[in-house]
């Protein structure tokens, strides 16, 4: 497994902070934390199923206010809260691409039918695990600034499978001789637009 170590010089923060000094007063800083994960879970937990449309307007209703209450988290400034519900946000994304891969298919389909509907499946998560990327990369810069934590290493871990030719450091495992390995790609594949013709400006079965 990739491994990714913090800058030199980088103070290694908690991954809990109880109570911090905002303004004068305290304020439970882990309690915005607390209030967005039973939103990420309800998220998480809708399977996208025929109807599609149906579903996925559900699951992204329930994903925007998951995000919201992680972004009220990270508008506090304070690093130990912000990487967490940085990384939180990146993974909401990327769970909501691979969701659309692993969505239920529309039956009486024939296999031609079957292969474009993967297509598009594949278009459609596609700006979702770019998504992940870009915030997951917000995560990571904070490494520049001095701030190291085990969010920000999550963040590069991931990021070493959604774009191994930028992130992924070879590996040296079981010896000298042994081969160098990397991290596994992404599950995102190539997309061929022209065969999505067919379903291009249908609405989802």
């Amino acid at each position: 497994m990739t491994r990714f170590g913090p800058p030199v010089g980088a103070p290694e923060l908690p991954d809990r902070v109880d109570v911090a000094v905002i303004g004068g007063g305290y304020c439970g800083l882990n309690a915005a934390l607390e209030l967005a994960r039973p939103l990420d879970g309800a998220a998480r937990a809708i399977r996208l199923a025929i109807p599609l449309d149906k579903s996925l307007r559900a699951k992204r209703n329930a994903m925007e206010a998951a995000l919201g209450a992680y972004g009220k988290a990270e508008e506090y400034g304070v690093a130990q809260v912000s990487t967490a519900a940085t990384y939180a946000m990146a993974d909401l994304y990327r769970n909501l691409g691979n969701s659309l891969l692993d969505s239920e298919r529309p039956r009486k389909l024939s296999a031609e039918e079957l292969e474009q509907y993967n297509i598009l499946l594949e278009e459609q998560a596609f700006p979702f695990e770019e998504k992940a990327i870009g915030i997951h990369a917000r995560n990571t810069r904070r490494a520049a600034e001095g701030i190291w934590d085990s969010w920000i290493e999550k963040s590069y871990a991931d990021l070493a499978v959604m774009q191994p030719g930028r992130y992924a450091r070879p590996e040296i495992t079981g010896g000298p001789d042994a081969p160098a390995t990397t991290a596994p790609r992404s599950r995102r594949g190539c997309c061929r637009p022209s065969a999505c013709a067919r379903w291009r400006g249908k609405s989802w079965p």
